[in-house]
């Protein structure tokens, strides 16, 4: 395998997470436009804050990688692919949530044009 097939298998995972999020966003926020909704239930009840939430799903998917490095299989349905993609996913969720944070964007507010 040489870098131009890693870069190959990048750009995949990279349309496949893509994709799943568009998907997933459908599912978790209601039909809102909120990429976060569905992290900000423990923060409403006083428990972390949106990036703690998702980090800690982040840390379920590191949790089952190192089981199937150490196994060398899933005891769950879910290919190693899947769990990678929604690694990719969460760590991309996390970076927008540190930079919705740090800029103090009000995804609620009405948008001006």
């Amino acid at each position: 395998m040489q870098t131009d097939d890693v870069i190959r298998i990048h750009q995949a995972l990279c349309n496949q997470a893509q994709e799943l999020m568009r998907k997933k966003q459908a599912d978790y926020t209601n039909g809102t436009d909120d990429p976060f909704r569905n992290f900000q239930l423990g923060p409403s009840m006083g428990v972390g804050t949106v990036p703690s939430g998702i980090f800690i799903r982040f840390l379920d998917k590191v949790s089952r990688l190192a089981t199937y490095i150490h196994k060398g299989r899933f005891e769950v349905n879910e290919s190693l692919a899947d769990t990678v993609v929604d690694a990719i996913n969460y760590l991309v969720l996390l970076k927008a949530s540190v930079i919705l944070e740090e800029t103090k964007v009000d995804l609620h507010a009405p948008k001006t044009d």
